[in-house]
């Protein structure tokens, strides 16, 4: 998929997300807000990534799975 056609496909969610506010999307696609952010974390995994989200109110994860694909390598720092 080339830059562009990413770029317009974020266009399109954007201004959808607009015209619906908040929770999950007709289509699959999801919004969250948390307006008691403190930090965030970014770790490779083997099978795609873990975001990890600090609010007030406790530790949010979230795990980015690909579906047919494997990291070529193994990771240095793999826990």
């Amino acid at each position: 998929m080339t830059k562009k056609e990413i770029d317009k496909i974020i266009k399109r969610r954007t201004r959808l997300n607009k015209k619906r506010a908040g929770g999950f999307q007709d289509d699959g696609d999801s919004y969250c807000e948390y307006p008691t952010y403190i930090k965030h974390w970014e770790d490779a995994k083997p099978w795609g990534w873990e975001i990890r989200i600090l609010t007030e109110g406790g530790l949010h994860t979230i795990h980015l799975k690909w579906k047919d694909y494997k990291r070529p390598r193994k990771l240095r720092n793999e826990k």
